[in-house]
Order: C-alpha cells, then structure tokens, then sequence
C-alpha cells in the first residue's frame, strides 16, 4: 500500500508514471535510448513530483532493488523465466499500468 498522498499529488504521481511509458523499453529489439528501470524512466520525465514517485516504486521493491530481483526473490518466480529480460520488461510496463489505475483511483 501506498503512503497518504493528497488527491493533486496522485493525480502528478498518476501522470508522471504515464509519462515514464515513454521512456521505459518494451523489451522487444534494440533498447536504444530507452532505459530498462522504471525508476531511471521515471527520471527522464519533466513532473516535479518524478522523485516522490520514484521513492514510492523504490520502497515497493524493497527489499530488493528492482524489479527483477524482487520477481526472483519475493514472488517466487523461476530465474529461467526472467533470463532473457523481455518478460521483466513486460512486467515493468504492467506494473506502471497499475500504478497509474491506482494512483488515479481507477484500479479495481
């Protein structure tokens, strides 16, 4: 669970985490400038707010951290699965999805 935000603080939240899509790879071909963190894609965007948000990504991962590590470690999931790094990409970008829904008030 998130801490307390105010409602104009969720919506930038919200906002930023949109924004860093953007900047995050999509796991498939050529990264190019684009970064594998959310975190890093987080920084990339112009929100004032970016670095509340990526405290807020930061301590959900804990203990481990990023994303891959806390997959392995806190949800169990199969070092094979994760090797090629495709999935963890697919993984960031739905988690942002959901950060998003949440962050919005939209999450079911």
């Amino acid at each position: 669970m998130s801490r307390t935000y105010t409602p104009e603080q969720r919506k930038q939240m919200a906002e930023c985490f949109r924004a860093a899509k953007k900047y995050l790879w999509d796991g498939v071909g050529d990264r190019g400038p684009k970064n594998i963190f959310i975190c890093f894609a987080i920084g990339e965007t112009s929100y004032p707010i970016r670095w509340t948000a990526r405290a807020e990504v930061s301590r959900r991962l804990l203990p481990s951290s990023d994303a891959r590590g806390w997959l392995l470690n806190e949800a169990g999931i199969p070092w094979v699965e994760l090797a090629d790094g495709r999935a963890v990409q697919r993984y960031r970008h739905a988690w942002l999805d959901s950060l998003i829904a949440e962050f919005e008030g939209t999450e079911e």
